[in-house]
């Protein structure tokens, strides 16, 4: 069960990477960079 939340998780940061660098407002890859950090930190497992 783990791993397929890890995985949910991991693709959900490749989307928004993708996202975030077609993206041409700053304003928008600020957002998904907010967004991403606690998304790595729970791929990495860290609370």
């Amino acid at each position: 069960m783990l791993y397929i939340y890890l995985g949910i998780v991991l693709l959900i940061v490749i989307l928004i990477l993708k996202n975030m660098f077609e993206e041409k407002d700053i304003f928008f890859q600020i957002d998904a960079a907010l967004v991403l950090i606690p998304l790595i930190l729970r791929l990495l497992l860290i609370k």
